[in-house]
């Protein structure tokens, strides 16, 4: 079962900061994943979709027009080759001007965001500092350090990303007196929530007072972590379209070469260099054993016909 950090908290909320949709990069649609939510006991979730505030500005209006018991905070994730960073209470989309904008208008950024009566969130400080496959760099080449952004007036950093637990981020929050937050990252309806963001929010719980906890940084929270995850109870079948058509999209010549782009910076192309490479040596192998089968064929042929 799930451990809390801090194990004598009170609370009264059970929220998830970072949810995808089908509007950006996510395979449930805004109201699949608010009942994703809803299976896993969130009780208030953003919707973060790639630089594009729609997605969570739908999922609010499903969930009131259809009275479903969760809240949905419309937000949105600043996604990039410098950062990515939840922009959640805001009513709309602040996309990044270029793949690599500057610490200047990294600021900007939360700057307008408070304007617009939201709060900050940096995510997966981690994920984003792991070598990315095939480089040797990280995925985000050029991310501001933890100092640089709290100056910068971000509210909260992701302690629970996933499965991950940072313990710098978590000693970091604890040290300045941030929130801690857990964040799913729900991108499939096969992923199991690792972690809650377990809040404690001035009464009658709504949007308006998690926005306004953030805001005047009162939002007191702690995190339970799970890392083995709930049970699945639902695995999604198989779409019998991908048995109709997987004959034909299975034949290709992708094993004659290797394609590297590195990260994807949702903005205009790729985070790395594009590493291109011919396999020859596979190309030879498929050259002499193509020649074999029909060397092979004309020799049966040959003794039979």
């Amino acid at each position: 079962s799930a451990e809390v950090w801090d194990e004598h908290f009170q609370y009264n909320l059970l929220f998830d900061s970072h949810v995808h949709t089908t509007v950006s990069d996510g395979s449930l649609s805004p109201e699949q994943a608010l009942n994703w939510a809803m299976a896993y006991g969130f009780q208030a979730i953003a919707i973060t979709d790639h630089n594009d505030i729609s997605g969570g500005l739908l999922a609010e209006e499903i969930s009131i027009n259809k009275s479903l018991p969760i809240l949905v905070i419309p937000g949105m994730e600043f996604t990039c080759c410098r950062i990515h960073m939840n922009l959640i209470g805001i009513n709309e989309t602040i996309a990044p001007s270029s793949s690599w904008p500057s610490d200047e208008e990294l600021q900007d950024v939360i700057r307008r965001t408070h304007e617009l009566g939201g709060f900050v969130v940096v995510n997966h400080r981690a994920w984003s500092l792991t070598t990315e496959y095939g480089y040797q760099q990280p995925r985000i080449r050029t991310h501001p350090p933890l100092e640089a952004l709290y100056e910068w007036g971000v509210d909260a950093f992701e302690t629970v990303h996933e499965d991950v637990l940072d313990l710098k981020v978590l000693r970091f929050s604890k040290a300045h007196n941030l929130p801690l937050i857990s964040a799913s990252d729900m991108h499939h309806p096969t992923q199991v929530p690792s972690g809650w963001t377990l809040a404690n929010v001035p009464s009658p719980i709504s949007k308006e007072s998690i926005i306004s906890a953030f805001r005047q940084h009162t939002f007191n929270s702690t995190i339970a972590y799970w890392p083995e995850g709930p049970a699945r109870r639902v695995y999604p079948q198989q779409n019998p379209q991908w048995d109709k058509w997987a004959p034909i999209t299975g034949f290709d010549f992708s094993y004659l070469y290797s394609e590297r782009n590195g990260m994807y910076s949702f903005v205009n192309g790729f985070c790395h260099e594009r590493n291109f490479q011919i396999n020859w040596r596979r190309g030879i192998f498929l050259v002499l054993q193509g020649t074999t089968a029909w060397l092979l064929y004309e020799l049966l042929r040959g003794l039979y016909i």
